[in-house]
């Protein structure tokens, strides 16, 4: 039997293989909870694209840094527009998605580490959001965010399932706190003729 237990490698590094046909780039992400070591696995048939494709990675991830598996929210989220949104929205679409996380997420949600987040914690953000009189549009926004960056920490192999998965939209009607303001105002019917006078 193997043992799993022999020299520990460093975060951000690996090693690249051949099995099945394929070659395979392996690269230490962190450690499991038993100590074992977590990698992100990148195949191929041709051997510079699979090593291409995991040094790319190496690029936009911090792999040297232990703390990589402890990242907060917040942090990731930085990491995640920096290195994904900016090469993917135009400069306007940018700041508005940045003001979104800065103001709404940020807040709430960017002191937890993300591989502790659950589908609970990312739903009573989205109620308390609701019972504050946010739009379902606005909901529905930042459930979008949440989502996508959640599926990208999938993919960089920093969680194993989104805690944004099947996420609700609570039923804005339901709200007890308006989303105007101001409530709406009415003119004394004194008033009204007093102008229909004056403007016939």
């Amino acid at each position: 039997m193997a043992n799993y237990r022999g020299k520990r490698r460093d975060n951000g590094t690996g090693c690249l293989t051949q099995s099945g046909g394929k070659y395979i780039m392996k690269i230490q992400i962190g450690e499991y909870e038993n100590g074992l070591p977590k990698y992100k696995t990148f195949s191929s048939k041709s051997r510079a694209d699979a090593k291409r494709r995991g040094e790319e990675f190496l690029k936009t991830h911090n792999l040297s840094d232990r703390s990589y598996t402890s990242i907060t929210l917040g942090d990731y989220m930085d990491s995640w527009m920096f290195n994904f949104k900016r090469n993917e929205l135009k400069p306007q679409s940018y700041d508005r998605l940045d003001c979104t996380i800065r103001i709404h997420i940020k807040p709430e949600l960017g002191s937890y580490q993300v591989r502790r987040l659950t589908r609970e914690r990312l739903q009573r953000f989205l109620q308390k959001k609701h019972d504050e009189g946010y739009s379902k549009n606005t909901l529905s926004t930042l459930r979008g965010i949440i989502s996508k960056s959640m599926t990208y920490a999938v993919d960089c192999g920093l969680i194993s399932l989104s805690p944004a998965h099947n996420l609700k939209i609570p039923r804005c009607e339901m709200t007890s706190v308006p989303t105007r303001s101001d409530p709406h105002s009415y003119l004394p019917a004194e008033t009204m003729e007093r102008i229909f006078e004056r403007f016939p």
